[in-house]
Protein backbone atom coordinates (compact mmCIF):
# COMPACT_ATOMS: atom_id res chain seq x y z
CA UNK A 1 0.00 0.00 0.00
CA UNK A 2 1.45 3.56 -0.93
CA UNK A 3 -0.29 5.09 1.66
CA UNK A 4 1.83 3.95 4.47
CA UNK A 5 5.08 4.78 5.43
CA UNK A 6 6.03 0.71 6.78
CA UNK A 7 4.64 -2.40 6.47
CA UNK A 8 1.30 -3.06 6.51
CA UNK A 9 0.12 -5.07 9.55
CA UNK A 10 -3.40 -5.57 9.15
CA UNK A 11 -6.52 -5.26 6.84
CA UNK A 12 -10.33 -5.82 7.07
CA UNK A 13 -13.35 -5.27 4.69
CA UNK A 14 -16.77 -4.16 6.40
CA UNK A 15 -19.25 -6.77 5.65
CA UNK A 16 -22.14 -4.08 5.14
CA UNK A 17 -20.48 -0.99 3.92
CA UNK A 18 -17.99 -0.37 1.74
CA UNK A 19 -14.87 0.59 3.58
CA UNK A 20 -11.55 -1.10 3.99
CA UNK A 21 -9.20 -0.33 6.93
CA UNK A 22 -5.58 -0.62 6.67
CA UNK A 23 -2.85 -0.92 9.43
CA UNK A 24 0.36 -0.19 9.39
CA UNK A 25 3.97 -0.31 11.59
CA UNK A 26 4.30 3.52 11.00
CA UNK A 27 1.31 4.04 14.11
CA UNK A 28 -1.28 4.60 11.25
CA UNK A 29 -4.81 3.59 10.04
CA UNK A 30 -5.93 4.15 7.11
CA UNK A 31 -9.79 4.12 5.88
CA UNK A 32 -10.53 3.61 2.06
CA UNK A 33 -14.07 3.56 -0.19
CA UNK A 34 -14.08 0.82 -2.46
CA UNK A 35 -16.13 0.11 -5.48
CA UNK A 36 -16.04 -2.95 -7.69
CA UNK A 37 -17.58 -3.11 -10.88
CA UNK A 38 -18.81 -6.17 -12.73
CA UNK A 39 -17.47 -8.22 -9.64
CA UNK A 40 -14.11 -7.82 -11.05
CA UNK A 41 -10.74 -6.68 -9.03
CA UNK A 42 -9.14 -4.88 -12.37
CA UNK A 43 -11.90 -2.29 -12.47
CA UNK A 44 -11.91 -1.58 -8.67
CA UNK A 45 -11.76 2.02 -7.25
CA UNK A 46 -10.14 2.99 -3.92
CA UNK A 47 -10.62 6.52 -2.82
CA UNK A 48 -8.74 7.42 0.77
CA UNK A 49 -10.96 8.55 3.25
CA UNK A 50 -9.04 9.68 6.41
CA UNK A 51 -5.72 8.54 8.31
CA UNK A 52 -6.52 8.09 12.22
CA UNK A 53 -3.14 8.25 14.45
CA UNK A 54 -2.91 7.53 18.39
CA UNK A 55 -1.04 4.56 19.11
CA UNK A 56 2.78 4.91 19.73
CA UNK A 57 5.14 3.20 18.23
CA UNK A 58 7.34 1.05 20.11
CA UNK A 59 10.76 -0.99 18.63
CA UNK A 60 9.64 -0.14 15.18
CA UNK A 61 5.90 -1.65 15.56
CA UNK A 62 3.02 -0.29 15.67
CA UNK A 63 -0.54 -0.57 15.00
CA UNK A 64 -0.58 -4.67 15.09
CA UNK A 65 -4.53 -5.66 13.91
CA UNK A 66 -7.76 -2.90 12.87
CA UNK A 67 -11.35 -4.88 12.15
CA UNK A 68 -14.31 -3.32 11.59
CA UNK A 69 -17.42 -3.40 13.68
CA UNK A 70 -19.87 -5.76 12.00
CA UNK A 71 -22.94 -3.38 11.58
CA UNK A 72 -21.34 -0.12 12.19
CA UNK A 73 -18.77 1.78 10.14
CA UNK A 74 -16.72 1.65 13.18
CA UNK A 75 -13.17 0.90 14.18
CA UNK A 76 -11.35 -0.87 16.27
CA UNK A 77 -7.91 -0.93 16.76
CA UNK A 78 -5.01 -2.98 18.53
CA UNK A 79 -1.45 -1.37 19.08
CA UNK A 80 1.98 -2.58 20.00
CA UNK A 81 1.05 -0.02 22.95
CA UNK A 82 -1.54 -2.55 24.43
CA UNK A 83 -4.09 0.02 24.02
CA UNK A 84 -7.33 -0.96 22.11
CA UNK A 85 -8.95 2.03 20.65
CA UNK A 86 -12.48 1.95 19.37
CA UNK A 87 -12.88 4.87 16.32
CA UNK A 88 -15.98 6.11 15.27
Amino acid sequence: MQYHEQGVTSTHFHEQYPLMASASNDGSIHIFHFKVDNQTVNDAVILPLKVLKGHIKKEGEGVKMVKFHPKQPWIFSIGVDKKVYLWM
